[in-house]
Order: structure tokens, then sequence, then C-alpha cells
């Protein structure tokens, strides 16, 4: 079977992917990825085999999305709301065409699609070809009724991004927050546990990766593991684009500190910032980038953004967490965490939190330690890659939309 996937090359959308994609290459499948970049490395790095298409489309604006520079925007609404706007639909119509000739050129037994990736369901939609929206957020379990700055930029440009479709006689999809749902077979890494119930017509099928795939993502450095302490430990990330947050660090540093707690934290270019060093704990472990699966196996909680791919990973490790969201779908997150009591959130869209209320914030989410581990064992159960590969392989096998239980 030859299976097609349009992936986005952020980290947050690929790394969620490679662990299904693997199951489908082990399972003898002939893998094609088609990206607006190339990435080749990512896939050779994961050792999963793969042909990499770079899809070609008109030079679109360079766009800001990480660093300094990203983090300051982010904190202002008007802007971030154009970012969304520009991100998900604007470069949309250049690259349709695109699309359709990879569809054209490989002739898939069966698609893969992010289903933020609106040009690959359009072009998937007008050839009639099966596609599997294999999600790398919660946006298709989120209640209607959820509101956030994310979901009302999304009202806004709600009858633009149905032209997208209905501009090309198509009808336009279901959208669950910034996603597509696929008529064939949507699937969500979660499980109803964690979520609180199934969701009509969404696959839940645990977490990203299982215990085949701890060292296998393809992005894993060198760690200086001598440092870590014998003592209780927290793994503090504000992801890979917004991770420029000097004054979130600092307190929850603080706080941890305060509490006896060994900090371990990806702090991106913030570990050029001599100063920035100089302010954390004595026994702090600052880095670059971190092996976070590895990280995530030797700490007790964990301080996050809320990015998806983080929260589902320390959930499978049954560590509690502290999510302080800064923008998009991270404040949805937070609910769901909260919602299912496995730990706890501050608002942190502004760049910075009251310092008392982190440190209280830090201490609820510490003591929800049991129903973290209870949640992960949901997780482990719900099958993971190899289930996700399953069902998407039912559906290039039948041809026919996969029904949820």
């Amino acid at each position: 079977m030859r299976v097609l996937c349009f992936a986005l090359p952020e980290r947050g959308h690929l790394n969620p992917l490679l662990p299904t994609l693997r199951r489908l290459v082990d399972g003898g499948h002939e893998l094609v990825i088609a990206c607006t970049v190339d990435v080749a490395d990512a896939f050779k790095h994961a050792g999963i085999k793969a042909r990499v298409k770079v899809l070609s489309s008109p030079a679109l604006p360079e766009r800001v999305t990480r660093g300094a520079e990203f983090a300051e925007r982010l904190r202002d609404p008007a802007w971030l709301s154009s970012w969304i706007e520009a991100l998900l639909i604007d470069g949309v119509p250049a690259l349709v065409p695109a699309c359709a000739a990879a569809l054209q050129v490989e002739q898939p037994d069966v698609v893969v699609v992010d289903p933020m990736f609106y040009a690959a369901v359009i072009a998937c939609e007008k050839a009639r070809v099966p596609w599997a929206a294999v999600s790398s957020s919660l946006n298709p379990v989120t209640p209607s009724s959820w509101s956030t700055p994310l979901v009302s930029t999304l009202e806004r440009v709600g009858e633009k991004r149905r032209r997208l479709f209905s501009g090309r006689n198509l009808a336009p999809p279901i959208f669950a927050v910034a996603d597509a749902i696929s008529p064939w077979l949507t699937i969500v890494f979660s499980s109803s546990d964690y979520v609180g119930g199934d969701v009509a017509g969404v696959h839940l099928v645990g977490a990203t990766f299982d215990e085949g795939d701890l060292k296998q993502r393809g992005d894993e450095v060198e760690f200086d593991w001598s440092r870590l302490r014998d003592s209780e430990r927290i793994y503090v990330s504000f992801g890979s684009q917004a991770f420029h947050q000097p004054a979130l660090f600092q307190k929850v540093f603080a706080a941890a500190e305060a509490r006896g707690f060994q900090v371990i934290a990806s702090v991106g270019d913030l570990v050029d910032d001599a100063a920035f060093v100089a302010s954390a704990p004595k026994h702090a472990v600052l880095a670059r980038y971190t092996p976070q699966l590895e990280v995530l196996f030797r700490v007790d909680a964990v301080v996050s953004h809320g990015g998806a791919n983080s929260v589902v990973e320390a959930l499978w490790f049954g560590r509690p967490l502290l999510l302080l969201p800064l923008c998009n779908d991270q404040p949805l997150q937070a609910r769901f965490l909260e919602a299912a009591g496995a730990g706890a959130c501050l608002d942190a869209s502004s760049g910075d939190v009251d310092t008392a209320a982190l440190g209280a914030a830090l201490d609820t989410a510490i003591a929800a330690k049991t129903r973290a581990e209870a949640i992960a064992t949901s997780l482990k159960a719900a099958g993971g890659p190899q289930r996700a590969a399953a069902l998407i392989e039912q559906l290039g096998t039948t041809k026919r939309p996969v029904p949820t239980p």
C-alpha cells in the first residue's frame, strides 16, 4: 500500500506523526511525505524510510514563528489574530495545485493529512481520495461551547475559511477549532478518560508513542545526566516557538527552588543570555534543547506552555503538569487538564504571572500525581501509534469511512 502524508513542518505537528508513520513503514507500506520544506532529515534521524516531496508554490511572505520577537508579538491580540489568519488561510490557494499534483503523481491508496493543512484537504476532496485526519491537538474533541482568543479568531474568519472550499464547488468540512474533520477517519492522540468521554466521529488512540519509540524520535541530543541530583525534579519547557519567556522561567525557577526541587529546563536561545543563566538556581540544568522523552522519565512534575505534544508525553509518564498557556490551542489544553484533575493552570498570555499564584498552582499540580498516573494507564491502553496505523491501514484497504466504536 502506498501512503501519502501531507505534513506541516513544525516540531509540534511533525513529531506526533512519526511513530504512527514508523508503524506503517514497518508494516511493509511505502511512505511518501509531502511538505512545504524538506523534512527528509527528520525521517532519516528517526530511522523511518520515506520519500520526501517538497511542495512548490509561489513564495509567501516571511513570517516570524519563534524566538524573542515572536514571544513579544504574541502579547498583541490583534497581531496574533492576523498571524493565525495568514498562517491557516492566506497561503492555501497557492498550495492547492502542488497538493493536487502530488496526489496525481503518487496515486496513493490512502492519504494522511494534518487537519490544519487545508490545501491538502481541498486536494483530497477534489480528487475524492480517502484521507485520514491525524490531529496534533485536541481540537476535534473540544466542546463547541468553549471560547478562547483562537476560537474567536476562527469565528471572525469563518466565512473566509468556508470559501476556500465552496469557491471550488466543495462542501466545506466540519471544522473543530482549527482542524478539518475528515468524513473518512479522524484520529486524536488522547483517551476518553482524559477528554471526558468518547466523541462521535473521532478515534481516540492514546499517546503518540509507546515504549518502542522512546529513543527513536530522531531529535535526541546529548545531555549531561551527571548533573541530576538525588532529589525531586521539575522539568520546564515552553516549546519550540514561544520559548523566549525569561520572566516566566525565572518565577518558575524561584517557586521550584523554594520547594526543594531541582529544575531541568529547555530554554532555547536563552541559554546564550549570561544574565538569565546566572539568575537560575545553582543546581538548575539549562539546555538549548533536551531529549524530552528521556527527561520526562526522570522528573516528578512538568511546567509547560500546554503544547499538545508536551502534555500527552508528560501524561504518558504519569507526570502532573502546571500549564502556563500563552496562545492558540494552549488554553484549550489547560481546560482539559483541569477538568481531568491532572494538574493546574494559570493564564500566561501576558508573558508573566503572579508569583504567589504560581507557587500555589505548582503545589496543586504536584498534588495531582495519582490522577496523572491513572490517565497514563488509559493512554497506554488505548493502543497508541500501532492503533493509529491499523486504522489508516483499514481505510486504505476498504476505501470506506472507518466507524468509531
